[in-house]
């Protein structure tokens, strides 16, 4: 039974918390976090709150990177998101706000503020009088490249840690877990 009075849950056989380190390999500091929450609470299975936790803490460390990369480049998120989206051509202001799934009015105070600063352009949509049509102006594209370089740059590093072989395992691992959340629910948006 776990302190709630459930029963407990067991891990698979031969699940174990990663304590034990090979020679050469130091502990993450995720190893004391499983340790404690399989003691409190033994329905817990250690590998997959040692998996949950660590995409969690990797995740800090990989969004503390885009924020320093996109403060390099001189954009906040939001600025991103929309220089990436017209990145791949013209696009209507509709299109956008489905996409990026924000407001109408969100994205007119964004769109104002990056045609303010010269990284988009404005055209009316010759296929609807209404409409407007967005594009990236060189200087949005210098931008977008500015961040690309930064962030590229910054992953590389962070990643670092691991051979070539070792990515490329991490990422068919990582594939085949996403696939499998994705096959359930749909992407969340976020």
């Amino acid at each position: 039974m776990s302190p709630q009075g459930k029963p407990a849950i067991q891990a698979e056989p031969g699940s174990v918390v990663p304590e034990a380190q090979s020679a050469g390999e130091a502990a993450d500091s995720i190893v004391e976090h499983v340790q404690w929450a399989v003691s409190a609470w033994p329905q817990i299975d250690p590998e997959v709150e040692g998996i949950v936790s660590r995409v969690d803490k990797i995740d800090r460390y990989l969004k503390n990177a885009f924020r320093a990369s996109l403060g390099q480049a001189g954009l906040t998120k939001e600025e991103w998101k929309v220089i990436l989206a017209l990145s791949r051509g013209v696009r209507s202001h509709g299109w956008l706000c489905r996409d990026l799934d924000v407001s109408t009015g969100a994205m007119t105070n964004r769109l104002d503020k990056l045609e303010d600063r010269g990284l988009i352009k404005r055209a009316p949509d010759p296929e609807d009088r209404r409409g407007v049509l967005l594009e990236l102006t060189d200087g949005g594209r210098a931008r977008l490249e500015e961040y690309i370089d930064a962030g590229a740059s910054k992953e590389i590093e962070l990643l670092s840690g691991l051979s070539l072989a070792e990515k490329r395992d991490l990422n068919a691992l990582l594939s085949k877990l996403l696939g499998s959340l994705q096959q359930r629910e749909p992407d969340p948006r976020c």
